[in-house]
């Protein structure tokens, strides 16, 4: 048989994002291939011991970073039964600073388009039961309805809503919020105008 190897998963995937500068948590999660994992015990450790893991025994932990830097991150794994059997991974995470990527425009005729300026949007919900997934550079969408409408966009790891008022096309154009609004990663759907 192979010997057995661990490697280390992270979510959200390098490079992070510092959200609008707020902290940003990774998890880290240890495997081990064809392996029992109750068998083992875990030890997560940064090489300058800045930021401490939390669950730095369990086979996920989490790491919480409020600087943008590359940071490395070791998973050291022991068999219960034999601790002279030990396996250790190594990875590294990019933390970067991320400001409000996102513009929204609009159009008298219903039509909103969101245009990012650093890569692909991963996720728009248009608030109106229609979503994206993987959306290119410059997605639009056209409402069936005037209203005022949250259009929230998810954007490596972060996720920003823009307010945008739908006027009647003959009697005034829309608008859209001149503020973004940070939150947390979004991951529902709304489906109606507020």
């Amino acid at each position: 048989t192979l010997p057995l190897t661990i490697d280390i998963t992270i979510s959200p995937a390098s490079p992070v994002c510092l959200c609008d500068g707020n902290p940003t948590t990774v998890t880290y999660t240890a495997n081990i291939e064809d392996a029992n994992m109750d068998d083992y015990s875990f030890l997560w450790s940064v090489p300058d011991g800045n930021p401490l893991p939390d669950n730095p025994d369990e086979r996920i932990c989490t790491i919480t970073y409020s600087v943008s830097a590359s940071y490395k991150v070791t998973c050291t794994a022991t068999l219960q039964a034999n601790p002279t059997v030990q396996l250790t991974a190594d990875t590294t995470v990019t933390v970067q600073n991320c400001t409000t990527p996102i513009i929204t425009t609009c159009e008298a005729d219903l039509t909103v388009t969101v245009m990012s300026v650093t890569g692909n949007p991963d996720f728009v919900d248009w608030n109106d039961g229609h979503t994206g997934t993987s959306v290119s550079k410059d997605s639009s969408n056209t409402y069936d309805n005037p209203g005022t409408y949250v259009i929230v966009v998810s954007q490596n790891g972060c996720a920003y809503e823009h307010k945008v008022a739908l006027g009647d096309a003959a009697l005034y154009p829309c608008t859209v919020s001149a503020a973004h609004t940070n939150t947390p990663e979004y991951t529902g759907s709304s489906t109606s105008p507020i």
